[in-house]
């Protein structure tokens, strides 16, 4: 049975057509990163249809020193076009760019440790021809498998809608079906669904 919602007041901010432009954006850029960490770790495309694995923190805190090789503890695009023309991903520093805004949560520009941890996360989990569990993915900026309102208000915006504060509060007392007022991954993409009209 598919999860219904009464929509009625919703912000048309929200479904502008602005929205898809980015989001066909993220999901070309994601596109290769997904395919690459597949090819890497054989790992399945299915994998959202399990339980969505957290990443190694150690492991991602290796990567990204090796990477970071200014001993900036940021990683800039000339460090990232670096890292991934080695694994063969021939990104424009614009697609790069893209890349970096979906997890940048500080607006510098850059990818610091914790933002380097989300991007291995939603590589992990994410099917590459999957737009909606990018984006999931991608919210989800504490990698707990759930969103949280401020994560919603992230996601929102960096997808270019503008919405108050109180609309955030609303949306989230529609939306909200887990017990500690996060949303879950059906609900996120049953509200993806309703409000960009994905088929």
């Amino acid at each position: 049975m598919g999860i219904t919602m009464d929509m009625r007041g919703f912000p048309y901010a929200l479904t502008s057509s602005s929205i898809g432009v980015k989001i066909s954006l993220f999901n070309r850029c994601f596109y290769q990163c997904i395919m690459v960490y597949e090819k890497l770790s054989n790992a399945s495309n299915t994998r959202m249809s399990q339980k969505i694995e957290k990443p190694d923190f150690a492991s991602c805190e290796k990567a990204f020193k090796a990477i970071d090789s200014d001993r900036s503890d940021n990683l800039d695009l000339d460090e990232l076009k670096k890292a991934f023309e080695l694994l063969e991903m021939h990104l424009s520093k614009e697609e790069i760019k893209s890349i970096v805004e979906i997890v940048d949560t500080d607006g510098d520009g850059q990818m610091n440790c914790k933002e380097f941890v989300h991007f291995v996360y939603i590589c992990k989990n994410a099917d590459p021809k999957d737009v909606k569990t990018i984006l999931f993915l991608a919210a989800d900026l504490d990698c707990s498998g759930t969103i949280d309102k401020n994560e919603l208000r992230m996601i929102l915006k960096k997808l270019g809608a503008t919405v108050a504060e109180q609309q955030i509060d609303d949306l989230m007392d529609v939306v909200a079906d887990n017990k500690d007022g996060t949303i879950s991954y059906e609900m996120f993409i049953a509200l993806l669904d309703k409000i960009l009209d994905f088929k």
